[in-house]
């Protein structure tokens, strides 16, 4: 959970405010937050040439839209580790090594993504 919120913390922070949802205010969160830090750096980064930072960011954002996938009522389990189904207890199965090492993986490689396109 706390490698979910430290993933969740990077997206929620990097909103601008013209991202903010209109009737609320407020930034969004997880699926939303990528989507909204995808859109930008498809607009401002010029990434269909830098093949490499392509299949990077692709590899990157339909990870992060697998794991912070809608639960859809928590009927069917994901075979892929699932933010909202571990931070309301829905998982049935055990966290396994794999799945930490996956978010662990998660979260370093959006930090050096992002620190890639900051230069």
């Amino acid at each position: 959970m706390i490698i979910f919120s430290m993933i969740d913390s990077k997206l929620i922070r990097l909103q601008r405010d013209e991202d903010r949802n209109p009737k609320t205010k407020r930034r969004y969160l997880g699926k939303r937050a990528a989507d909204k830090l995808q859109k930008h750096i498809q607009n401002e980064h010029n990434i269909e040439q830098r093949f490499f930072l392509l299949l990077v960011y692709e590899n990157l954002f339909m990870y992060i839209q697998k794991v912070f996938e809608d639960g859809e009522d928590f009927k069917n389990q994901p075979a892929v580790i699932n933010r909202n189904f571990i931070d309301h207890g829905m998982l049935m199965r055990s966290v396994n090594r794999k799945d930490c090492m996956q978010l662990f993986l998660l979260l370093y490689n959006l930090i050096e993504f992002l620190d890639i396109i900051d230069d």
